[in-house]
C-alpha cells in the first residue's frame, strides 16, 4: 500500500489478550520513495511515565535536510500535539544521536553535525560538533544549542532534562585529536539563555584506568604514565545518561569493539578466504554526578565477553534501578564469582555460564553475586 500506519491497542492486564478496539494514530505515505526511506516509528517515555513521544522519519532525498515528526501522547494515548520538522542541515552531514521527552511533554534531539565529510576526524582534529534542539510549548518554540569546548574533545555525549528545563549534557572527553577517553564531563545549559552555566570535569586516575588489568598490563600502563605518555581508555561507548530527581545524574558506558581476522584455507587444493568476526563487550563504567555538577565517583563493573560470528547476541548487559541501587545483569564465567578486582576476569563466551548481578549503591559500593547457574 506504500503506507506505514501506527496503531494503539490495549491488552487485558489479567489475560494479556488484545482487546478488539484499535485506534489509528498516524499514517505516512512513502509512495515514490525507496524502501530505505519508507518511514519508521520509534518511541520514548518520560521519566514519570506521563508522556509518550512518537518519533517518526519522513521520506526525503539523501542530499536534502532530514525530515521527521514528533507526536506527543499522554498516558491514555491521547494526542497532545504533533509537528513535522525539517532539520537545518543536510542529511549527509547530520546524525541523530538520541531523542528525549520530559515530564511536561517537551521533546529534545541530540545530533552530530560534521564539518565537511562524515568522519570523526580530519587531519587529526575533531570533525564534528554536538547540536541540541528543544521543542517546547507543544512544539511551537524551537531552540538550537551548540555544545563544544575549546580545550577538550567531546568523544561521546548524552542529554537529559532537569525539572527546571535546563539541559544536562554529560559524557566522555579526550585530549584534542584523540578518540580514546581520558575522563568524564558535565555541562548544564540554561534553557533560556542557551549559555553553559555549570561545567565540571573528572580525569580518570591511574588506579581507575588500571582496574581489572593483569599485573603485567598494570605495570606497563603505570610506566607509560611516569614517562609522561598519555594513558587513556579505549573503545568505550556511552549508553545512558540518567538525570535524577535531585538534579544529579548517572553516566553508564561499556567497552565495546569488533575485530576481524581473514586467513586462507585450502579446500580440495583450492584456496578460499575465510573471515572470522570477534565481538567484545567488556567492563561497564558508572559515573556519579552530584546535583551541583561535580563528579563524585566513578567505578568499573568487571566484565569480559568475547564471542565469534554471533553479533554478540548474548553479550552486553541489562539494567534496572531499584530504590538507591543500580543493578546490572549479564552473562559471566563461573570462575569470576569470587573475583576480587585483581587481574583480568575470565571470558564469558563459552557454554558454561552464570547469570551475574552486579549491584551498585549511591556511594559507589559494588556487590556481585550469581543470579542463577
Amino acid at each position: 500500500t506504500k503506507l506505514n500506519t501506527l496503531y494503539v491497542q490495549q491488552l487485558n492486564k489479567q489475560s494479556l489478550v488484545p482487546e478488539a478496539n484499535k485506534r489509528k494514530l498516524a499514517t505516512i505515505n512513502y509512495e515514490g520513495s525507496s524502501k530505505r526511506n519508507s518511514a519508521t516509528f520509534s518511541f520514548r517515555v518520560s521519566n514519570d511515565s506521563s508522556k509518550v513521544l512518537v518519533f517518526y522519519t519522513l521520506p526525503y532525498d539523501y542530499a536534502d535536510p532530514e525530515k521527521f515528526g514528533f507526536m506527543m501522547l499522554d498516558n491514555q494515548m491521547n494526542v497532545l500535539w504533533a509537528k513535522d520538522i525539517t532539520l537545518p542541515y543536510r542529511d549527509e552531514l547530520f546524525d541523530v544521536e538520541s531523542i528525549k521527552v520530559d515530564n511536561e511533554g517537551n521533546a529534545y534531539l541530540l545530533g552530530l553535525l560534521y564539518k565537511d565529510k562524515r568522519k570523526t576526524k580530519r587531519w587529526g582534529e575533531p570533525n564534528f560538533e554536538y547540536k541540541v534542539f528543544s521543542y517546547t510549548i507543544q512544539g511551537t518554540i524551537v531552540r538550537e544549542y551548540s555544545v563544544s569546548l575549546p580545550d577538550r574533545f567531546l568523544t561521546d555525549m548524552q542529554i537529559g532534562v532537569r525539572a527546571t528545563g535546563d539541559i544536562v549534557c554529560a559524557g566522555f572527553y579526550s585530549e584534542t585529536g584523540k578518540l580514546s577517553i581520558r575522563g568524564t564531563f558535565f555541562l548544564l545549559i540554561d534553557a533560556q539563555t542557551r549559555e553553559i552555566k555549570t561545567r565540571s570535569f573528572k580525569e580518570f586516575d591511574i588506579d581507575f584506568i588500571t582496574q581489572n588489568m593483569t599485573e603485567r598490563e598494570m605495570e606497563r600502563t603505570k610506566r607509560r604514565e611516569k614517562r609522561g605518555q598519555e594513558v587513556e581508555l579505549f573503545e568505550y561507548d556511552l549508553d545512558k545518561l540518567i538525570v535524577r530527581s535531585d538534579g544529579g545524574a548517572m553516566l553508564i558506558g561499556e567497552q565495546y569493539f569488533v575485530s576481524t581476522r581473514t586467513y586462507t584455507r585450502y579446500l580440495a587444493g583450492s584456496p578460499s578466504l575465510q573471515t572470522i568476526t570477534y565481538y567484545y563487550y567488556n567492563d561497564i563504567i558508572l559515573v556519579n554526578i552530584n546535583p551541583s555538577g561535580t563528579i563524585d565517583w566513578a567505578i568499573k563493573v568487571p566484565k569480559r565477553q568475547m564471542t565469534v560470528d554471533d553479533r554478540g547476541f548474548y553479550s552486553s548487559y541489562a539494567m534496572a534501578i531499584n530504590k538507591d541501587k543500580i543493578h546490572f545483569v549479564y552473562n559471566d564465567n563461573p570462575d569470576n564469582i569470587d573475583y576480587k578486582g585483581v587481574g583480568r576476569v575470565s571470558n564469558a563466551g563459552g557454554r558454561n555460564q552464570v547469570i551475574m548481578v552486579a549491584s551498585v549503591n549511591s556511594k559507589g559500593e559494588m556487590t556481585r553475586q550469581p543470579l542463577a547457574a
